[in-house]
């Protein structure tokens, strides 16, 4: 077959684009921007509709609102922990407690400077804890052993150490255990790649400084065996001129 024969057989095979085609494509993204426009239109529109609500309450009608909703989430909030068999004034205080305290927390921190002590202190323990959990979270935690201890021991699961459920805990499951144990393996297959700094004592002083030093020891090591009899020399002093 012909150059020119395959050529018209060529483009005889490939889909022409018809008029009618164009225009349903046309259709489309003319409805797809009308779509889009109402839209917008309806957005603006409830925009400007609370503008105007807000506006007509004025500062005390808009602070009774959000009052309103305040109160509305919360009394939902304490249905669901009712529901759930949960004491909600204990949830209540163990909130307030730790908001105090994340406050506390907060403002001495702010401005301070790390001190030696912070290197090995609770929160760096603490920071290190959770960056291993987030590592082997499915390994340590399970959500469904938790929800049943929590249902088993009740208002009680929240009394922290002075308890009368001490040592009723529910069995702590074998892979959990295991995944405690692989990461503490991971950990200590990290810290061993960990460098320290070494004594140099006893160690042959030819430097004047640490730059000094990484400099002779890489010379020593590529022109050493090269120049270990000029050394010998110059130390018994017998080199040549």
């Amino acid at each position: 077959m012909s150059t020119t024969a395959r050529k018209t057989t060529e483009s005889n095979e490939t889909p022409t684009t018809t008029a009618a085609d164009l225009l349903a494509k046309s259709a489309l993204r003319r409805q797809a921007i009308s779509l889009k426009r109402n839209k917008s239109r309806k957005l603006v529109r409830d925009a400007v509709k609370q503008e105007k609500q807000d506006e007509a309450l004025g500062a005390h009608g808009r602070d009774k609102q959000k009052r309103l909703k305040r109160k509305k989430k919360l009394e939902e909030k304490i249905a669901r922990l009712k529901e759930e068999g949960v004491n909600p004034e204990r949830i209540y205080q163990l909130t307030q407690e730790q908001g105090k305290l994340e406050y506390k927390f907060k403002k001495s921190q702010k401005g301070k400077k790390r001190q030696g002590e912070d290197y090995c202190g609770h929160t760096v323990k603490y920071r290190s804890f959770m960056k291993r959990f987030a590592n082997q979270s499915n390994d340590y935690f399970s959500k469904e052993a938790y929800e049943a201890n929590k249902q088993q021991v009740g208002d009680e699961f929240y009394s922290g150490s002075v308890n009368t459920v001490y040592g009723q805990d529910t069995a702590i499951e074998e892979e959990r255990v295991e995944g405690v144990v692989k990461e503490l393996e991971a950990q200590q297959k990290r810290r061993s790649t960990y460098s320290r700094w070494r004594s140099r004592e006893g160690e042959q002083v030819t430097y004047i400084n640490e730059r000094n030093r990484r400099f002779n020891k890489k010379a020593e090591r590529e022109y050493g065996t090269y120049t270990a009899a000029l050394k010998e020399d110059i130390e018994r002093g017998t080199a040549l001129d």
